[in-house]
């Protein structure tokens, strides 16, 4: 098995790009690898699942990568600077 595509840190930039099934979500990472990830329910206060999910308002994530079996696990969750207006700081939840 090669390891040249494993990630050189646990922490990975990326963007919500769909709402899967209970706390999954698919995750476009900065260098445009496509992942699930769950999310906890301490962050569930930013993610509407009523809104889909658009270009223009896609959610910026950091992703704490772990070694399997555990899946990738959304750290940090905040609107994209895309909101434009509707950006909102308040939004930004972090769980550290």
């Amino acid at each position: 098995m090669s390891h040249d595509n494993e990630p050189t840190t646990r922490i990975r930039e990326g963007t919500l790009m769909a709402f899967l099934n209970r706390d999954y979500f698919r995750v476009r990472l900065d260098d445009g690898q496509k992942i699930v990830a769950v999310m906890p329910e301490e962050l569930f206060s930013v993610y509407d699942p009523n809104v889909r999910l658009t270009y223009a308002n896609r959610h910026s994530v950091t992703i704490e990568m772990r070694e399997p079996p555990a899946m990738p696990k959304i750290i940090r969750a905040h609107q994209s600077y895309m909101c434009g207006a509707d950006f909102d700081a308040s939004a930004r939840l972090d769980l550290d």
